[in-house]
């Protein structure tokens, strides 16, 4: 059975080159374009992800207008209780990325400038 991934991201290249190396490696992929939001679409996800998606992990951009990446892995943790693993994915310096990713209490991060086998070897990493 292909591990299910779900992909927030604000951009639709980053999304399909994402979804593509990702269902190469034989996962199961889902995306969500993220627009300029806040609480109210943060909550619609959070009940997606509990009551429908129900992904094996979920890859969050960092960068994203309204509510950042690392603001919405912390109310998936803390408010919701989202205990699917999940990856920060940016381009930020990776001590950065590090930093966010153990603020908002996910279970790690991938930098982009990894490229997609980057992408995949850490998802893989993490889904076993």
């Amino acid at each position: 059975m292909a591990r299910r991934v779900l992909i927030v991201d604000d951009s639709d290249i980053v999304l399909e080159v994402s979804r593509a190396a990702l269902e190469q490696a034989g996962c199961e992929v889902h995306t969500m374009l993220w627009f300029s939001a806040g609480l109210a679409t943060a909550t619609a996800l959070a009940e997606s992800l509990t009551h429908e998606e129900r992904p094996d992990l979920v890859l969050i951009d960092i960068n994203m207008p309204g509510m950042s990446g690392e603001e919405l892995a912390r109310l998936l943790r803390e408010t919701w209780g989202l205990a699917v693993p999940i990856l920060l994915y940016s381009d930020l310096a990776e001590s950065e990325l590090e930093a966010c990713a153990r603020r908002a209490g996910a279970d790690g991060w991938v930098s982009k400038d990894w490229g997609t086998d980057g992408l995949v070897k850490r998802v893989g990493e993490l889904l076993g």
